[in-house]
C-alpha cells in the first residue's frame, strides 16, 4: 500500500467563501483525518505538485495506510474527491470536487439533511444566519439616489478631454492581451497538467495567444496536442508550430499590406510557402523583446529583403532592429523614413601645407667661377683635414 501512487487533479481552486463552508460545515461532520488529508492535497496542487505516493501522505500526515485509504473514502462521501484505480491497481487519480458554498450545502437534498441530523436545530439554523444570501431586499423601499448632473462637467477642458482619450486609447491596446487566467481556469489539469504550467510555458502561451490572438478553446485544443498523454510533458516547439498553421493564412488582397502579422507578410514574400520555424521565432522576437509595431517589422523586413539578397541574418536583423529601437521608430512614416538612403557626407582632407625654407622660392643667382689659385687652396686645406 504505501508503493501505491496518487496522481491529483483539482477542477479548481479553492476561493475564501468555499474555505469557510469547509471549516464551519464539512468539518463538524467528518474525522479530522479526512478534513486536513483534502487540504494537503489542495495545497500541492497549489504549489505545483501532482504525484505523489502513499507513504508521503502517510508520513506527513502521521497515519497508517489502512486510515489514509479510510479518510479517502470519507472523502468520496461527501462527494469532495473523485478516485480512478489504474489497471495493475498501482495508482490512483484522485479529482478533487469543488466544495459546496454554505448556502447551497445546507439546502442540498443530501447533505443539508445530514447537517441537520448530526448537528441538531439549532446548529443548522445559525449556520444559515452565517451563510444568509448578504442581497437585502428592496420591497417597500423607494429609489431616491440622485442622478448624475451635467452641471457637474461645467469645469471639463478640451485638455483633460485629450488626456482621457490617450488613456482610453492605452486601456484598449492593454486589453488585447492573451487572457491566461481565464484559459488555466477552463482547461483541465488532465489536459495541462500542474507541474507544467510552470513561468516558462506559460510565457510562451501567453505570448503566442497575444501575438496571434488564439481563441481560448483554440488555446486549450493546441495544449492538448502539444502535451502527450504518454509523457504528460508540454513540447513548445510542437505547440509553436500547431499554432502557426492554424493562425497563418495568406492575407485578403485588399487589406494594408504592411498592418498585418509580420509572419503571415513573410509567407505573401515567399508567395504563400509558410516561413521556417527559425524565421518565425526571429520575428516573434521582434514583436515581443523589441516591441516594435507590426507595421515597423514590415517594412523591416522588405528593406532588409531588398538590401541583403533575400536573406534574414538574425544578428543582421536584430542589429537593425536595435538601431531602429534607440532612435524611435515607431510608426509606418519614420520606418519609410529610416529606409531611405541617406546621402553620404564627403569630408575632404585638409592638405597639409609645409611652410617652405625662404631660399627654395628664391631665384638663383649668378656666382663667379673660381680661379686655379682658389682651386689649389681649396685642395690643400681638405688634404690638411685628412692628415
Amino acid at each position: 500500500m504505501s508503493e501505491m501512487k496518487y496522481q491529483i487533479e483539482q477542477i479548481k481552486s479553492i476561493d475564501s467563501e468555499e474555505l469557510a463552508s469547509f471549516a464551519i460545515l464539512y468539518a463538524p461532520l467528518m474525522k479530522p483525518l479526512s478534513y486536513q488529508f483534502y487540504l494537503l492535497m489542495s495545497g500541492i496542487l497549489e504549489s505545483h505538485g501532482r504525484i505523489k505516493n502513499a507513504r508521503f501522505f502517510c508520513e506527513t500526515l502521521h497515519c497508517t495506510p489502512l486510515e489514509l485509504t479510510t479518510a479517502r473514502e470519507e472523502l468520496e462521501r461527501f462527494m469532495l474527491i473523485r478516485t480512478y484505480q489504474s489497471e495493475d491497481q498501482k495508482s490512483l487519480i484522485i479529482q478533487l470536487r469543488p466544495i459546496k458554498r454554505g448556502f447551497k450545502f445546507l439546502n442540498h437534498e443530501v447533505l443539508g439533511r445530514y447537517y441537520l441530523m448530526k448537528m441538531g436545530s439549532k446548529a443548522y439554523q445559525f449556520a444559515l444566519l452565517c451563510f444568509k444570501d448578504p442581497a437585502l431586499s428592496l420591497e417597500g423601499y423607494e429609489d431616491i439616489s440622485k442622478p448624475f448632473q451635467a452641471s457637474d462637467m461645467s469645469e471639463y477642458s478640451m485638455k483633460e478631454e485629450s488626456e482621457f482619450q490617450v488613456y482610453r486609447i492605452q486601456r484598449k491596446e492593454k486589453k488585447g492581451g492573451f487572457d491566461t487566467a481565464r484559459f488555466l481556469k477552463k482547461c483541465s489539469r488532465l489536459i495541462f497538467p500542474t507541474d507544467q504550467r510552470n513561468k516558462e510555458n506559460l510565457s510562451v502561451i501567453e505570448e503566442m495567444g497575444s501575438y496571434y490572438h488564439v481563441s481560448i478553446d483554440d488555446m486549450i485544443t493546441f495544449v492538448g496536442k502539444a502535451t502527450p498523454s504518454k509523457t504528460m510533458k508540454f513540447n513548445p516547439l510542437k505547440f509553436k508550430e500547431l499554432v502557426r498553421k492554424k493562425y497563418l493564412p495568406l492575407q485578403e488582397e485588399n487589406e494594408n499590406e504592411y498592418d498585418i502579422n509580420p509572419v503571415r507578410f513573410l509567407q505573401k514574400k515567399q508567395n504563400g510557402v509558410m516561413p521556417s520555424n527559425a524565421d518565425a521565432r526571429l520575428l516573434e522576437n521582434l514583436s515581443h523583446q523589441f516591441k516594435l509595431k507590426d507595421e515597423v517589422i514590415n517594412i523591416m523586413i522588405e528593406h532588409i529583403l531588398n538590401q541583403n539578397d533575400n536573406r534574414l541574418d538574425k544578428n543582421y536583423v536584430e542589429k537593425i532592429a536595435g538601431t531602429w529601437v534607440r532612435n524611435g521608430i515607431d510608426s509606418a512614416e519614420k520606418a519609410f523614413e529610416a529606409c531611405r538612403p541617406k546621402e553620404r557626407k564627403t569630408t575632404s582632407k585638409k592638405k597639409l601645407e609645409r611652410k617652405l625654407p625662404e631660399w627654395y622660392t628664391q631665384e638663383e643667382e649668378d656666382y663667379e667661377a673660381a680661379s686655379e689659385e682658389e682651386i689649389a687652396e681649396f685642395k690643400k686645406m681638405l688634404e690638411e683635414l685628412e692628415k
